[in-house]
């Protein structure tokens, strides 16, 4: 090898060694033209590394044949461009990194579903780690681990409890699932559902007998989808007791004449319907408890008295009238209406009632006797004349009324206690619209005696035994 061919060698070396990335290489010198050859010096693509690029060698020169010049060199290739290389961890998310450290490519916990932004961090393999991200369970948006949210039920609806319609299931408070919140049935008559005892034809295999029957047959379903007895009848066969029957046979269910509110429980028994007997129980009177049959047993309230056979009376009675004395009737008649009760009864709700034998209608309004009471003496009197009301007896109440002066027969006179009348007598000769008790009392005309009870108070309820004709005496002891 000749001195130059030497040199060109040296230089394509070095060229191969520092050449330039990206631009073309140094043609190489040409052999010596003695030998006849000359190689180029041939070059090598450059490398990149991180942000230095280092040049590529020059191609190989071309072959030069023959003596004389040196031939020319090829031209060097061109390097190749160098390329930045990714590094997890290095705070900079690039490439196919997600994120990396803080940087988070401006993505948040919305990006994966959720309504809240907060809570998404990025691994030490740079990639997203959505495990803070929370669903708000806020009625908006169904979100990532929620099974409903509000009116967005997801997957949910009624039939997964057991409707045949969709609609009406409502999610929960938590948003872990539905609930059947306003799902009903639709009784149909196809499948049973939730609420229905029944549908159609389908009893759910019930018969009667599962409803305490003896006979099975009968049982309907309702336009309810609930189960209609009506068609159930009970059999009354002494057997058992059956839904409807009070008892059967021997079997009172355990029931007592006391359970009827007798003090004795023997005597009950069952009739033939399976209805409760109590004819075998009894009443006993004067034991000091009103049983079935008394209208009382011993006390009873004021104005009231219990008799020996445990009937409720009142004590306040018509004792003496006299509406008809001799002369003109008007403002001077001595007229008065004479009543006989417990000393000091207080007369509120009591009243009298006057009625016409013609027609039975009223013919002036009821004296009410509010306000007043039965004198200390048993007597409270309705007078028509001032000096007959100053000279009553110390032990006899009394108020004036024009109302005192009745009309003459045929006429009633009723007392009543609230609308309930405890006393009445009806005076003359009627055709009808006799009002009072038994048969009517007599009717003296333009007379100076009264129609009285004799003794005082007496009464067995008939006008005719009980009232007789007597001498006035207002506020006092009846006389003949």
């Amino acid at each position: 090898m000749t001195l130059r061919s030497s040199a060109l060698a040296s230089i394509g070396a070095c060229l191969f060694l520092a050449g330039c990335g990206g631009s073309s290489g140094s043609s190489g010198g040409g052999g010596s033209g003695g030998s006849g050859t000359g190689a180029g010096g041939s070059g090598t693509g450059g490398t990149t590394t991180s942000s230095t690029t280092t040049g590529g060698g020059g191609a190989t020169g071309g072959a030069t044949t023959g003596g004389g010049g040196a031939g020319a060199g090829g031209s060097g290739g061109s390097g190749a461009g160098g390329s930045a290389m990714n590094v997890c961890g290095d705070g900079v998310a690039a490439g196919a990194e997600e994120c990396d450290g803080a940087d988070l490519k401006g993505a948040d916990c919305t990006l994966f579903g959720y309504s809240k932004k907060p809570g998404i961090v990025c691994t030490a393999g740079c990639a997203f780690d959505t495990a803070g991200c929370s669903a708000t369970c806020d009625g908006v948006l169904l979100e990532p681990g929620e099974e409903c949210d509000g009116a967005n039920l997801g997957n949910h609806d009624c039939t997964e409890f057991g409707f045949t319609s969709k609609a009406g299931a409502k999610c929960n408070a938590t948003c872990t699932g539905a609930v059947i919140g306003a799902c009903a049935p639709t009784c149909d008559g196809a499948a049973l559902e939730p609420g229905e005892a029944c549908d159609g034809a389908n009893l759910a295999g019930a018969t009667c007998a599962d409803l305490g029957f003896d006979a099975a047959p009968g049982l309907a379903c309702d336009a309810a989808c609930q189960l209609d007895e009506g068609g159930c009848v009970p059999t009354c066969d002494g057997a058992h007791l059956e839904p409807g029957e009070a008892c059967d046979g021997a079997n009172l269910a355990g029931a007592t004449c006391a359970d009827f509110g007798f003090v004795g429980a023997a005597g009950l028994a069952c009739s033939a319907a399976c209805a409760f007997d109590l004819s075998g129980c009894t009443a006993v009177c004067g034991n000091g408890v009103k049983e079935p049959g008394e209208e009382c047993d011993g006390a009873a309230a004021a104005g009231q008295k219990c008799t020996p056979a445990c009937a409720l009376v009142y004590t306040t009675k018509i004792n003496e009238i006299w509406y008809d004395p001799p002369g003109t009737d008007g403002a001077t008649s001595p007229c008065f209406i004479e009543l006989r009760g417990d000393p000091g009864l207080d007369l509120t709700t009591y009243s009298l009632k006057f009625t016409r034998g013609s027609d039975g209608t009223e013919y002036v309004p009821p004296f009410k006797l509010d306000t007043f009471t039965i004198g200390s003496g048993g007597y409270f009197v309705v007078l028509r004349l001032a000096s007959d009301l100053a000279a009553l007896p110390a032990g006899a109440n009394g108020v004036l009324s024009s109302k005192s002066d009745m009309q003459n027969g045929p006429n009633n006179l009723l007392l009543l206690k609230d609308a309930t009348v405890i006393d009445a007598i009806g005076y003359g000769t009627f055709n009808g619209n006799f009002q009072g008790e038994g048969s009517a009392a007599i009717d003296p005309t333009n007379s100076a005696q009264t129609v009285c009870r004799l003794p005082d108070g007496a009464d067995t309820n008939d006008n005719a035994t009980d009232f007789t004709l007597c001498t006035p005496t207002q506020g006092a002891p009846n006389m003949p």
